[in-house]
Formats: structure tokens, sequence, C-alpha cells
């Protein structure tokens, strides 16, 4: 019987040591899978704020055009007063430093943070943005007709609509 003490104290130290290793080494498993989710999640998160912030930047930086290119309009509702070319000369004036200040670095960083559709996107209200400003410099210049202004307003804003929508799904994806 002693013999069978023994036998039964050796497989029961051995089942409890066999244990506590796997107990420790599935614990290990675990805590390292948690950090690495843990660490993925925060990058998302991270850049997930960053794209947000890209995007309302450059959305910021295009209304302050749009601000721009209503007081352009407004120069050609109803009577024009004669200073209105020295008003539009500052408004273009404003509108390139717009551009050159906040917009393209704005769109740099939305190319740079955000997946190739909203780059695209982003993309795409450049050429619109640069046919309203060069209406307002050919209105100044004299071949420019200040009718068209509505329209190309428009066709920007439809322009920028699609990036908004295209920004709105990258973040909710």
């Amino acid at each position: 019987m002693g013999d069978s003490s023994w036998l039964i104290a050796a497989i029961t130290g051995a089942t409890a040591v066999t244990a506590s290793w796997t107990t420790g080494r599935l614990s290990a498993r675990s805590a390292r899978q948690t950090a690495e989710l843990n660490a993925a999640e925060d990058r998302r998160g991270h850049t997930r704020q960053a794209r947000r912030a890209a995007y309302l930047e450059f959305i910021a930086s295009i209304h302050v055009t749009g601000n721009l290119h209503g007081n352009a309009m407004a120069l050609f509702r109803g009577a024009t007063h004669p200073e209105w070319r020295t008003v539009l000369a500052g408004i273009h004036k404003d509108l390139r430093g717009n551009y050159h200040d906040r917009f393209l670095p704005a769109l740099d960083i939305v190319c740079l943070e955000g997946p190739d559709d909203v780059a695209e996107a982003a993309t795409a209200v450049r050429p619109a943005s640069t046919k309203v400003f060069k209406l307002v410099e050919n209105i100044l210049r004299g071949p420019g007709d200040p009718a068209e202004l509505p329209a190309s307003c428009a066709d920007l804003w439809d322009i920028v609509e699609a990036f908004t929508d295209t920004a709105r799904r990258a973040l909710n994806t």
C-alpha cells in the first residue's frame, strides 16, 4: 500500500505542476492577446480621430471659400455699385490666400490620412474650386460673366457634398 500512496502522490503532484504550467501559459497568451487587441483598437481610434480632424479642417477651408463666393455673388445681385471691382479684388485676394494657406494644406492631409476613395473625392474639389476662382479672376479682368457664378458655385458644392458623403462613410466603417 505504501507504494500506491507514493504513486498517487506522484501523479497528483505531476498533475498539479502540469495544470499550473498550462494555466500560466494560457494566462500569458490571453494577456498578450488582450494587449494586442487593445493596441489595435487604440490605433483604430487614433486613425479615426486623425482622419476626422483632417476632414473637418478641409471642410472648414471650403466653407471659408463658400462664404467668399457668396460675397462675390452678392455684388451682382440688384444694382451694381461703382466700387464692385475693388470689393471683388479683395474677395479674389482672400480666395487666393485661403486656397494656398488653408485649402491646399488641408487637402494634402486628407490625401495622406484618408483612404483612397476619400482622397479621390477631396482631390475632385480642387478643379471645381479653381474653376470658380478663375471665373472671379475673369470677371475682374473683363471677359468673365458674373451670371455664371451661381452655377459654378453650385457645381463646386455638389462635389463638396460628394466628398462629405464619402468621408462620412469612411469614418463609419
